[in-house]
């Protein structure tokens, strides 16, 4: 039927997007981007892109433990950000895409 076929496609990019998800984890946790064929990374910006792009499909895709250990890493970097960062708008900021990691966590720490 249609919503068994739905169910599959579902999985299917679930499973894709953990597949990816681990490759970046182990060859390139932090840098803006994974380069897959050689493992490398690029840190074009130096702002862990790919994990900040990552975290609304982490959210969707209900792979808990992995957006939790994304918002952890955000959390972390907007703590060290914030220390050095004297600016008041910078702070603000900052202080800002903080509260938003908090609204993004998971309210279960269970995984699917």
């Amino acid at each position: 039927s249609g919503d068994t076929a739905a169910v599959a496609k579902r999985g299917a990019v679930v499973n894709a997007l953990r597949h990816a998800w681990k490759g970046y984890e182990a060859h390139a946790w932090g840098a803006d981007e994974l380069k897959p064929v050689s493992r490398g990374r690029t840190d074009w910006v130096g702002l862990g892109l790919t994990i900040i792009d990552s975290l609304d499909s982490l959210y969707l895709a209900g792979l808990n433990a992995e957006l939790e250990h994304a918002l952890s890493w955000v959390r972390t970097s907007l703590a060290r950000l914030t220390s050095h960062t004297s600016h008041t708008p910078h702070r603000l900021i900052v202080k800002r895409h903080s509260h938003a990691c908090d609204r993004c966590a998971p309210r279960s720490t269970s995984t699917k």
